[in-house]
């Protein structure tokens, strides 16, 4: 390797240049790792924010704490006015119904209504509603009916049925 005034014009040029884009470089990527770690101290939360964030944190899981036991005391409200199951005790009660009929598979029914279901209290509901089905002439006729079912282990009792 020659010392520099041993180099001609363009070597001397060849080398200025070369060591000018290495310069430049090295400023580039010394810049880059400086605005890295910048930024990131710049992202990062003090100890007041996280304070922060913490309460704001604890209000809303005491606010969700607080609905969800509101959702839990209605619906166990609803529970003591209209029973666990009204809608089964609907359909059941439609079971029993075809059961009595002289032609149940023409039997329509209508469907589930809130009203036609009355809670009695001990898992017993009064269902009052009415079916289209045949009689035994053929014709189609509509029946009004109540039925009084209970619910236990599991399955349902027929307490009583008015058609």
């Amino acid at each position: 390797m020659k010392m520099w005034w041993q180099l001609n014009a363009e070597e001397k040029r060849k080398r200025l240049t070369k060591g000018f884009w290495t310069l430049v470089m090295f400023v580039t990527i010394i810049t880059i790792a400086v605005m890295c770690s910048v930024s990131v101290e710049q992202n990062k939360p003090s100890d007041e924010e996280l304070a922060l964030q913490a309460q704001q944190d604890a209000e809303h899981a005491a606010a969700r704490a607080q609905r969800d036991a509101e959702q839990a005391a209605a619906h166990e409200e609803e529970i003591a006015r209209y029973g666990s199951d009204p809608i089964g005790a609907f359909v059941y009660a439609r079971f029993f119904v075809k059961d009595v009929l002289v032609a149940p598979r023409t039997a329509k029914f209508p469907g589930y209504s809130k009203d036609a279901v009355t809670y009695l209290g001990d898992e017993t509901y009064r269902v009052r509603s009415y079916v289209d089905s045949q009689n035994s002439f053929g014709a189609l006729i509509r029946t009004n009916y109540t039925v009084v079912i209970q619910k236990g282990d599991g399955k349902w009792i027929l307490k009583s049925i008015d058609i």
